[in-house]
């Protein structure tokens, strides 16, 4: 049983883009001890990285296929 709820869990993380993922990692392990306001920067910043991505590309790309499908 908790062999499958690790693979469950593995399997969810790797759906998760791979940007999205490290930076939110990232992010919380320095989101302690740092202050807001750099904190609300370089989230703006990463947030803009992962728009940038070739995943948010492969998604946006998709959705508009779709679109026009209905």
């Amino acid at each position: 049983m908790l062999e499958g709820c690790a693979l469950a869990l593995a399997q969810e993380l790797l759906s998760i883009p791979f940007p999205a993922l490290l930076y939110t990692k990232r992010q919380i392990d320095r989101a302690f001890g740092q202050d807001t306001e750099r904190l609300l920067n370089e989230m703006t910043a990463v947030y803009e990285d992962c728009l940038r991505s070739a995943e948010h590309a492969a998604v946006k790309a998709d959705l508009k296929a779709r679109e026009k499908k209905t």
